[in-house]
């Protein structure tokens, strides 16, 4: 990734995004760290939820993409409990279900239920680190998430301390 690029999800930069050609804005976004984390990844992981708005909306599929360990930007978003930054995501992915025949309709599940290298999914993240609004973010934009997520061991992501808080 173009060193420049880091320092301006890293920083929330905008007026950087600003000065990017429009056509090239989109291939130039696309650019990874050695371990694959896309510019999402990291405005995320900082805390930068006005630049991760203005990429969401420049390239709407790359919130989808995963790093070298599996994790999405939602991923990253819950761990590190920004729950202004799973709201963007979660909202981003809902607007992409367009065409029901095309099956597209159920695409925000997809992220919301994607899991990493460690078989844990954003809601795992967000539970396990403790972060109870990113927690009831992710279950209501998919009230069947409970159920549906069970880690390998058999462990549910939703150990009773956080029932209280929904």
């Amino acid at each position: 990734m173009d060193p420049k690029l880091y320092k301006a999800a890293m920083t929330g930069d905008l007026h950087f995004l600003e000065s990017l050609n429009e056509d090239d804005n989109s291939n130039f976004l696309c650019q990874v760290t050695p371990k694959k984390n896309t510019v999402l990844h990291v405005a995320a992981e900082f805390n930068q939820s006005e630049f991760v708005q203005a990429v969401t909306l420049w390239c709407p599929l790359l919130f989808h993409e995963a790093n070298s360990n599996g994790d999405t930007p939602l991923h990253v978003a819950a761990r590190v409990g920004y729950s202004e930054i799973v709201h963007i995501f979660i909202s981003q992915a809902q607007t992409l279900h367009v065409d029901v025949e095309s099956g597209q309709v159920e695409r925000h599940k997809e992220l919301l239920r994607k899991v990493n290298e460690d078989k844990e999914t954003a809601l795992h993240c967000a539970t396990r680190n403790g972060h109870y609004l990113s927690v009831k973010l992710l279950i209501e934009a998919d009230p069947e998430f409970s159920n549906f997520i069970q880690r390998c061991s058999g462990a549910t992501a939703l150990p009773c301390r956080c029932q209280r808080f929904l």
